[in-house]
């Protein structure tokens, strides 16, 4: 039970970090435009 709520708060943990990546790229790209 512990081990599920670690593994799913890293899931979550690393949408966001991927999510901010994407955000961060579609922003860059924009202002280059």
């Amino acid at each position: 039970m512990r081990k599920a709520t670690r593994d799913k708060a890293t899931k979550i943990l690393a949408c966001i970090i991927v999510l901010m990546m994407v955000i961060g790229l579609f922003e860059g790209f924009i202002l280059r435009n």
